[in-house]
């Protein structure tokens, strides 16, 4: 049997070659317990695999994850920035409350944005719990930035949101990652190629070696088309 060459395939290419091997082995190999037992095994795995492709929980959800830490993220380097600017203002209690606001800031880490979701998460409550307080509640008004700790506020929010949703959609989602498809169809292929190998050998049925070369070229034209679009990348993995 021709090799395949696994490592160029995407999920879908993998998939379609896998369908004409099937229907190949379904129409011209009849009554025979171990393909139909292969041909079984084959299908289960065809299934999962189709599945994975089709996925429509917890990608899209990853992406507005990412997007809504990447405001949150923009929205506290800005804030950060404004109160250090504010620092050096000539306006003395502006300057003041700034200054103290910036206290506020080390303590909680100035560069929260850098950390984990959870970790940054959980830094930007402690700091907006502090400045709902006194007396950084005055500073905050002094430096009318209160519109600033709200919009922050609401970022997180948002954050939190979005990353509870998808938990929620990956406990009820058991459908595999295009990884964990792959890995199985390709056993399962892998499996196909060793059961023709060994009719071939046994020359069984009678034109076993015009199915063995059908399922060549089906693979000759498959890996073609797989080198012309390059090593297939692994899935996104979720933070």
């Amino acid at each position: 049997m021709r090799k395949i060459l696994f490592s160029f395939y995407s999920l879908g290419g993998l998939v379609a070659l896998a369908g004409n091997l099937q229907q190949l082995l379904a129409t011209r190999i009849t009554g025979n317990a171990m393909v139909a037992a292969v041909l079984e095994n084959l299908g289960l795995s065809i299934a999962i695999a189709t599945k994975a492709i089709g996925i429509v929980n917890r990608k899209p959800l990853t992406k507005l994850i990412r997007q809504a830490d990447k405001i949150r993220d923009n929205h506290f380097r800005a804030f950060k920035s404004l109160i250090i600017n504010g620092t050096r203002r000539n306006n003395a209690e502006y300057r003041e409350a700034c200054m103290a606001l910036t206290h506020i800031i080390e303590k909680n880490n100035p560069m929260l944005h850098e950390l984990g979701y959870q970790e940054e998460t959980a830094a930007i409550n402690s700091l907006l719990r502090d400045l709902d307080e006194e007396p950084a509640k005055t500073w905050v008004a002094a430096a009318n930035i209160q519109d600033w700790v709200q919009e922050l506020a609401q970022a997180n929010q948002d954050f939190i949101s979005a990353f509870e949703s998808r938990s929620v959609a990956a406990a009820t989602d058991d459908t595999l990652t295009d990884r964990e498809a792959f890995a199985k169809l390709e056993t399962s292929m892998k499996l196909v190629c060793s059961v023709l190998d060994s009719h071939l050998g046994y020359g069984e049925p009678e034109d076993i070696q015009d199915i063995v070369n059908l399922a060549n070229q089906y693979i000759r034209e498959a890996n073609t088309a797989a080198r012309l679009s390059g090593p297939r990348g692994d899935d996104d993995e979720e933070e």
